[in-house]
């Protein structure tokens, strides 16, 4: 991810409806240079799950490459990084 200028953004993984409850948030720095973001979170119940990217400072324009979401099963190996 990368920004227009330095901002903080914040990501997570919630519940479509009630309770919109967040399994997992990460609030980071991001500025012109790409930086690799993650957030990890046990999801309670099944069901969708949506990943959100909030932007809350006016005027930065975020960029998002090579984005994925990968389902990890108790005691299943972590997918490799690139």
């Amino acid at each position: 991810m990368r920004a227009s200028r330095k901002a903080n953004v914040e990501f997570g993984l919630r519940r479509p409806g009630p309770p919109q409850n967040f399994y997992a948030t990460v609030t980071a720095p991001v500025g012109t240079e790409w930086k690799r973001l993650e957030v990890e979170g046990v999801i309670g119940a099944p069901g969708n799950t949506y990943f959100l990217l909030i932007q809350r400072e006016p005027g930065v324009t975020l960029w998002v490459d090579d984005a994925s979401l990968d389902l990890l099963r108790p005691g299943a190996a972590r997918p490799a990084r690139q």
